[in-house]
C-alpha cells in the first residue's frame, strides 16, 4: 500500500517539477524524508 502511496506522490511531484523547476530539490528532499519518515514508523511496528 505503502508504495503505490509513493509513487502516486512522485507522479504528482514530477507534474510539479515540469511546472517549476527550481522545486526539483525541495520535493526530492521532501520524498526522502517522506520515505525515512515511512521506514521508521515500519520499523518501530515490527518491535
Amino acid at each position: 500500500m505503502m508504495v503505490i502511496d509513493t509513487l502516486m506522490l512522485v507522479q504528482r511531484l514530477q507534474g510539479a517539477y515540469m511546472a517549476h523547476p527550481g522545486a526539483f530539490q525541495v520535493t526530492s528532499a521532501l520524498i526522502v524524508a517522506a520515505l525515512l519518515a515511512g521506514w521508521l514508523i515500519e520499523r518501530r511496528r515490527a518491535e
